[in-house]
Order: structure tokens, then sequence, then C-alpha cells
């Protein structure tokens, strides 16, 4: 994390960040060692539960293929 907040293409994203959307924006907030090394698998866990929810999804299928021929394939 230290070393990802002094590379110099990560400050050129920053740079890039401050121009284009205007202060006070969430976008603008910025990940530090200390807030990193804070989190515990517990924050971690609820994170996902809270972010990465099956009933959210979107599914985008492009190719020669009907809709029921899309919804008929299933991977396990």
């Amino acid at each position: 994390m230290a070393g990802r907040l002094q590379s110099a293409d990560y400050q050129a994203q920053r740079a890039l960040q401050r121009a284009l959307v205007p202060p006070g924006d969430p976008t603008l907030r910025e990940a530090s060692v200390a807030s990193v090394s804070s989190l515990t698998l517990g924050d971690v866990r609820t994170y996902y539960r809270r972010a990465f929810r099956p009933d959210l999804t979107t599914i985008v299928v492009i190719g020669k293929i009907r809709p029921d021929e899309a919804r008929a394939v299933s991977y396990r």
C-alpha cells in the first residue's frame, strides 16, 4: 500500500481525478496504510456480503443466441 501511494502512476491518476471531479467527491477518498492495516477479516466478510449480491447481478450475452437459449445454459 505504501509503495502504491508513492508510485508515479498512482500520483498521476490521483491528479487527474482531482482535476475532473469536485472537491469532496467520494471518489477522491484515499486508503491509507493505517486504514488498510486496521481491517479485520470480519470487515472484509461484511463488505463482501453487501457488495457481491447475486440478486443485483446483470449478465450480458452477446452473439447469435436467443434469450431462451442463453437462459438454458448453466455453468458449474
